[in-house]
């Protein structure tokens, strides 16, 4: 889709490609009501997914003995069923305040990319062989996670520069 975007409009492509087509265009407002709809009717699933991460994250961290006794109980109380809705409007408020606040959804697209692909691809790994090996993990492997922080804070630099 994007390549038929730049096609078409070159280097003057929006990036919501919906954006460069006329407010009178009815296949463009067609476009716009498919990603309203996909929208309205996606985010209640994608909260579902981001709150029960979190309540797993918290969970696993509050048996973490490694971790203060306040963080542990923090971790406890936000994994708690009692803490479920205002968990759920934390987090709606944070995603309202971050859409208001930005208008160009590049801007979104291409701090979330770079902060989640260096993690995907330089950080991850060797946490994970890490956990899978034990003791027994070379300490080297580990130096692939400051790279993956370098180049994930290089890219959000990137990005919010223009």
């Amino acid at each position: 889709m994007m390549g038929f975007g730049y096609a078409t409009f070159g280097d003057h492509a929006a990036s919501n490609l919906l954006l460069n087509y006329a407010s009178s265009d009815p296949l463009a407002i067609v476009g716009r009501l498919a990603t309203g709809a996909s929208i309205l009717f996606g985010y209640p699933l994608a909260m579902v997914g981001l709150r029960s991460a979190l309540v797993g994250m918290s969970s696993s961290l509050s048996a973490e003995p490694a971790l203060p006794a306040a963080a542990r109980r923090a971790f406890r109380s936000l994994a708690a069923d009692a803490s479920r809705v205002p968990l759920i409007v934390a987090l709606l408020a944070v995603i309202t305040a971050v859409a208001c606040a930005v208008e160009d959804i590049g801007v979104v697209v291409g701090v979330s990319g770079a902060l989640l692909g260096a993690a995907i691809v330089y950080c991850f790994p060797p946490l994970i062989y890490g956990r899978a090996r034990g003791a027994s993990t070379p300490q080297a492997v580990y130096c692939l996670i400051p790279l993956g922080a370098f180049l994930g804070v290089l890219g959000t630099y990137v990005t919010l520069r223009g």
